[in-house]
Order: structure tokens, then sequence, then C-alpha cells
């Protein structure tokens, strides 16, 4: 393949991301939280195990943000956003990977995520409240 035609697919990716992508709003880390960076986009390094080896991890992230009040969380929800509001949230992530080839790796992340006392904003007939959603 070309590098003009390898530079092109790219650009096309690029503007189709952009032109149909949609923004996130979130008010609290994502589920897939875990390793070391700035912020909770990490990828995995693209070196190879060798054929027959393996690797495995363990890791655990607990995020304890400030919690909303109730009369916060009313206050998001009167003015017709959406949120909800933890705890705390913990992960914990156990990761194979293994070398098929010496230019292959299989790898899994296998989560177990728990979100404690999460609350959120509902409207019950026009008047907000805060409901308690309970543990996830």
């Amino acid at each position: 393949m070309s590098l003009l035609r390898r530079h092109f697919r790219a650009l096309a990716a690029v503007v189709l991301l952009c032109t149909f992508g949609s923004a996130a709003d979130a008010d609290h880390p994502g589920g897939g939280f875990g390793g070391a960076g700035a912020g909770t986009i990490i990828t995995m390094p693209a070196a190879t195990l060798a054929r027959g080896q393996s690797a495995y991890s363990l890791s655990m992230d607990y995020i304890n943000l400030r919690r909303f009040s109730d009369d916060e969380l009313i206050a998001i929800g009167t003015a017709g956003e959406e949120a909800d509001s933890t705890d705390y949230t913990a992960g914990v992530f156990l990761t194979g990977a293994w070398g098929l080839t010496d230019d292959l790796t299989f790898a899994v992340r296998l989560p177990y995520i728990y979100m404690n006392d999460i609350r959120e904003p509902h409207d019950n007939m026009g008047m907000i409240e805060v409901e308690n959603e309970g543990h996830a």
C-alpha cells in the first residue's frame, strides 16, 4: 500500500470521526480507568511477546471524588441535566497476554467494577427528587 493511500485513509477516518462522532458528557471517570497515565485514555504498548511467552497482572483502582449533595443533585435535575453521584468506585482488573507468534500477541483484560451508593436526580411527575439507585 502506498504511503499516499495510507495517509488518505487515516485522514478519511479522522474526518468521519469528527463528522459523525458525538460529544460525551461525564461527571465522573469511566469504568475503564486503570494504569498509570494522565487521563482515562490509556493504550496498550505495541510490543509483542515472543512465541510461547505469557504475562499476567492483577491491578486495582479506587476513585473517591467529591460526592454531590441532595441539594446539588436536585439543582442539576431542575436544570434539565443528567448526573449521578457515588460514594466511590473500585475496579479490579485481571489481565493476561500470550505470545501466539513472535509478531502476534493475544491479550485479554477482565474487569470487575463496583460503584457504591449511586444517587441521581429523578423527575417524579414534575417534582425533582433524589433517587437512590443502590450499588452496581
